[in-house]
C-alpha cells in the first residue's frame, strides 16, 4: 500500500511520560518518535497474527488513507529497570480520530478526539519489554462530527 493511499489518520509525538511518586511534577520522559510499523486492517484487537504486510513509517506522522480503513500501529520498547516502580502515562499529541491502545496484549484504554493531546495511565500494563498497539480509526468512528485538521506539535 502507498502511503497516499492512506486517509484522515494522525499520531503526532508520542512520548512516555514518568512521573514520580513524589508529586513534586519531576518527570523523566522516553520518547516513542522514530520508527513504527503499521498496517490496514479491519480487525478488533491487536493483529499479532499477521506477520506480513506491515510496513514502516515514521512517527510523528499524518498518513493518509483510503476507504474508511483502521490503521494498526505498533511499537516495542524496552523500559529502564528503575522507571518499573514509577506512575507511567502514555502521551499522545494527537491522534485522529478514535485511538484504541493496546500494551502488552491488554486493551489499556480508548481515546476519541480528533487531533488533541491527551494522556494514558499504563502502570498496570507496562514491563521491562513491551508491544505497544494503537488502533486508529477514522472520523467516521466519531461520535460527534469533526472536521480533520492538523495540529502542529506543541
Amino acid at each position: 500500500m502507498k502511503k497516499e493511499k492512506v486517509f484522515g489518520l494522525i499520531i503526532l509525538g508520542i512520548i512516555i511520560f514518568l512521573t514520580f511518586v513524589n508529586n513534586l511534577f519531576a518527570y523523566q520522559e522516553i520518547s516513542l518518535n522514530g520508527t513504527w510499523e503499521y498496517i490496514v486492517s479491519k480487525q478488533e484487537t491487536p493483529p499479532v497474527d499477521i506477520t506480513t504486510g506491515w510496513q514502516e513509517t515514521y512517527v510523528p506522522l499524518l498518513l493518509k488513507a483510503a476507504g474508511g480503513q483502521d490503521v494498526w500501529y505498533k511499537k516495542r520498547f524496552s523500559l529502564p529497570e528503575d522507571f518499573l516502580d514509577k506512575t507511567i502515562k502514555l502521551h499522545f499529541d494527537a491522534v485522529g480520530c478514535f485511538a484504541t491502545v493496546y500494551l502488552n496484549g491488554t486493551k489499556a484504554g480508548e481515546h476519541e478526539g480528533a487531533c488533541e493531546f491527551f494522556d494514558m495511565d499504563i502502570t498496570k500494563y507496562i514491563d521491562k519489554k513491551n508491544e505497544l498497539f494503537v488502533r486508529v480509526q477514522g472520523y467516521s468512528a466519531c461520535k460527534e462530527s469533526k472536521e480533520p485538521r492538523l495540529k502542529a506539535g506543541h
